[in-house]
């Protein structure tokens, strides 16, 4: 009797994990898409709109180079690159202000493939040119019966001290694509919520 029981109950595991699935994220963030979005300024519930133009502008064997055009009410507010590796993770990041972000020299092994709900871990930081860094971490799970990919960023001066941390939330169909988001801004180490951003649109080039 045991053994029946001990045979169902490894039968039930390997059902299990027959059923889990994988999703392949590496290339969640080197596609072509415009987007609109509205940003809530927390403390004073004022509104602006956001259009964002996101290009793929160079792509080879070792990774994709993108470039983010970013509207606020209509007029061109930044221009931002940002490198991925073929795993989907970003490695170097220069803003409008020329500042420039890399990954320098260290060892990492976070990969947006092959994840499983309840999957999370760390991505490299990436050291600016002017002393500062930027730490991430991230998660996948559902919410809601959606496919989440939270990632937050925190922003530290060359001090050391925490600038301010963005919270990402990506909800995704089950192929992969972004089909909703919010975004949260706060000041220092969630000291204070400035900003909101929530999508309205998102299309695919």
């Amino acid at each position: 009797m045991k053994t029946k029981f001990l045979f169902l109950y490894l039968l039930l595991l390997l059902s299990k994990n027959l059923l889990a699935k994988d999703y392949d994220l590496s290339n969640i963030f080197t596609q072509s898409f415009n987007f609109e979005a509205e940003i809530l300024v927390v403390p004073a519930n004022f509104k602006n709109s956001w259009i964002n133009e996101t290009r793929v502008i160079e792509r080879n064997s070792s990774g994709v180079k993108v470039e983010d055009k970013d509207y606020e009410n209509g007029n061109l507010k930044e221009i931002e690159y940002q490198w991925y590796d073929k795993n989907g993770i970003r490695i170097k990041y220069k803003d409008s202000s020329d500042e420039e972000f890399s990954i320098k020299n260290q060892d990492y092994n976070a990969s947006f493939k092959n994840l499983g709900i309840g999957d999370k871990g760390v991505l490299p930081t990436l050291y600016s040119n002017k002393g500062n860094k930027i730490k991430s971490n991230w998660k996948f799970f559902k919410e809601k019966e959606k496919l989440c990919l939270k990632i937050e960023n925190t922003y530290f001066t060359s001090n050391n001290n925490i600038h301010e941390v963005i919270e990402y939330n990506y909800y995704l169909d089950e192929k992969g694509k972004i089909g909703s988001f919010l975004f949260n801004y706060y000041n220092g180490n969630k000291l204070l919520h400035l900003l909101e951003v929530k999508s309205k649109t998102i299309n695919y080039i």
